[in-house]
């Protein structure tokens, strides 16, 4: 009897192994059989042909913007010394003082010209009290050569002492009028409205003939803006434009455009360029570089994406040409417009160019047919919606869907076409 029961006992075992073995192994199985589905719906992706895009030139900005560095400069400087040595007693201002036209700055001691000019009224009074006693001797000379009691030798010999006494008047008077010029050197005046940018700070230094200026006076309630340009930008420039410019502190100004230079500069090799900047509100920094922006009419171009170029030293596109072939387009490239390429020959407004070529599609490729084509619809602020299928667009048109319906993708291979 125990026999038969051991014999029960691992007959129960070993069905109960087996299920349990089956089971493991049908986990497996299944699981390999998910693997070999993902793979096989991956290479079928893989598989199908890419969604060819294409884009329709546009026509380009009527307005070009040119860029340009340079720096702001004051409308008017000007560095003030004495042109007299001596020594300063007085200074009137400090730096960063606003003055105007005519305003005293500074002053040295005058104590020694006071003294000169003195002597020299002194020596012309004399001189003249000389000169009428000369005049009065000539005319007794005269009166006595009439009556024959003096030679003509004596009259000449006084009127030569007379005239030699006038000159001595007038070099005198000279030397007078010398000593008040340089008197007025010994005190310093603003030639202009402006900033005292730098003056002494205290006076009692001693100044020469040669010697540095001691002042400088700056205007900056408006200021001159001055950049360069390449010579083809700077010939599409007119004096009378708009500059608008930026500072590193973020203050925006506009400006007038005063001069182009028809001369390149022998150390940039570019076109000088000038404009007026009021600065009333004295936001702008004079010495400071600013960035600038002037508007001229563009050439006429054509915009496409960027990113239709085709990889090569050469500018070049894919276009579908005739019988639905990709061919390759060489482009005049006028300039990079921020995610657009504009150009100056090449295509036309009716061409269809590829976008993002890649690797994938190449010259002589085939293209989509004419009813694969899906229009591209622009949707707020300018940006592009994704493309509608026909089959969507046309259950819109009609009204049959009351709710959302599930977004549709374009078909493996069909073209989009978008705007620039």
């Amino acid at each position: 009897m125990s026999k038969w029961i051991t014999g029960i006992v691992v007959l129960l075992a070993c069905v109960g192994l087996g299920v349990a073995v089956y089971g493991k192994v049908g986990e497996r199985l299944d699981k390999k059989a998910q693997l070999d589905a993902e793979a096989s719906t991956r290479k079928s992706d893989q598989d199908k042909p890419p969604p060819l895009t294409l884009a329709r030139p546009v026509a380009g900005p009527v307005v070009e913007t040119l860029l340009l560095t340079g720096s702001l400069k004051p409308a008017a400087e000007v560095a003030l010394g004495f042109k007299l040595p001596g020594r300063v007693v007085e200074v009137a201002v400090k730096r960063g003082d606003v003055v105007t036209k005519g305003q005293l700055l500074a002053r040295i001691d005058t104590r020694d010209l006071d003294a000169q000019m003195q002597q020299a009224d002194a020596g012309r009074r004399a001189v003249q009290a000389q000169r009428a006693i000369a005049e009065d001797a000539l005319r007794r000379a005269r009166a006595l050569a009439e009556a024959g009691a003096a030679s003509e030798q004596q009259v000449v010999a006084a009127a030569g002492q007379t005239s030699a006494l006038a000159a001595g008047v007038d070099q005198v008077s000279a030397q007078r009028r010398y000593l008040e010029l340089v008197q007025a050197e010994a005190t310093l005046h603003s030639p202009i409205d402006g900033v005292v940018v730098q003056a002494p700070s205290a006076p009692g230094f001693v100044v020469q003939m040669m010697s540095p200026p001691s002042f400088q006076i700056q205007r900056l309630s408006r200021l001159e803006f001055q950049g360069h340009l390449d010579d083809a930008d700077a010939a599409r420039l007119r004096p009378g434009g708009v500059l608008r410019l930026v500072s590193a502190a973020g203050v925006r100004a506009t400006g007038t455009l005063s001069a182009v230079i028809p001369s390149v500069d022998a150390m940039t090799r570019r076109v000088p360029v000038y404009a007026e900047v009021d600065n009333a509100d004295g936001r702008l920094f004079a010495g400071s570089m600013v960035s600038a922006s002037v508007e001229v009419q563009a050439a006429p171009t054509l915009a496409i994406p960027l990113d239709c170029l085709l990889t090569g030293e050469t500018a070049a596109v894919l276009v579908v040409a005739d019988g639905r072939k990709l061919l390759r387009r060489e482009l005049m490239v006028a300039r990079v417009d921020g995610p657009r390429l504009l150009i100056r020959g090449g295509l036309s407004v009716d061409d269809l160019v590829v976008v993002s070529p890649g690797v994938t599609f190449r010259e002589g490729d085939t293209a989509p047919t004419a009813e694969q084509i899906v229009e591209a619809r622009h949707g707020a602020a300018g940006h592009l919606e994704p493309p509608v299928p026909p089959s969507a667009a046309k259950a819109t048109a009609e009204g049959a869907a009351a709710a959302p319906a599930p977004a549709e993708v374009t078909p493996p291979g069909a073209a989009t076409v978008v705007a620039p």
